[in-house]
């Protein structure tokens, strides 16, 4: 797995977390679970666009939803947040970090840490 651009050449699943928790102030299992939230959750950021069809075939009233459009998030912006907030870097150093520029950067980071803040009495504890 590849942690903001550098990939795990090796090392325990233990030594993996520990990396991933120093950088991103969570665990991955956790991390999944915040992406998930986030998506589920009504921020009008996530919205996204889709067309609700019966099932053809009759069924048991399965719904299938087609997007109109790909959203433009990723999850690599949630890494980009957490990282932020767990390492409150210098702007030049997170652009180098990412590999962005810093108006895509600004933009998924503050995006994402107000998702994350919205989230504030579901999932806040102390690890």
């Amino acid at each position: 797995m590849a942690i903001i651009g550098r990939i795990e050449t090796g090392g325990s699943k233990v030594v993996h977390d520990r990396r991933f928790k120093a950088t991103f102030g969570c665990l991955p299992k956790s991390c999944s679970d915040l992406w998930r939230l986030i998506l589920t959750s009504n921020n009008e950021n996530f919205m996204v666009e889709v067309d609700d069809l019966n099932n053809p075939g009759g069924g048991r009233g399965v719904r299938v939803q087609i997007l109109r459009k790909t959203p433009k998030y990723k999850p690599a912006h949630l890494l980009w947040a957490l990282y932020f907030m767990k390492v409150y870097p210098e702007e030049n150093h997170a652009i180098a970090t990412v590999n962005c520029d810093e108006k895509t950067f600004w933009k998924w980071t503050l995006i994402f840490i107000d998702a994350l803040a919205s989230l504030k009495g579901q999932v806040v504890r102390k690890e």
